[in-house]
């Protein structure tokens, strides 16, 4: 079985997940906790999040690259909805049209 290799983009997102000291992880202010099964030894669910992104909380993953873009899909959504998106689109060095 040949395993795709990660796009450079997940990989930047993956190092800005950080430890804590009882086992689990955060990005941008998202809990992230791994809780495995047999047959997903990598799974992760979302236990605490801020309340932009209260959605997501108890949501479970295959894995954490799946769980970083779902919070960053969330994230981006909830700045579509509040106009504060030219700002950020700028940032991802996208123009947009007036």
């Amino acid at each position: 079985m040949r395993v795709k290799p990660l796009k450079p983009k997940i990989m930047n997102k993956i190092k800005n997940v950080k430890e804590t000291k009882d086992g689990g992880m955060r990005y941008n202010n998202v809990r992230i906790e791994k809780v495995p099964t047999e047959n997903f030894k990598e799974m992760v669910m979302i236990t605490k999040a801020s309340a932009r992104l209260k959605s997501l909380i108890g949501k479970k993953y295959i894995n954490l690259d799946k769980a970083v873009i779902a919070i960053d899909v969330v994230s981006f959504d909830n700045l579509l909805s509040k106009r504060r998106v030219d700002v950020e689109m700028m940032n991802y060095g996208i123009v947009p049209m007036e």
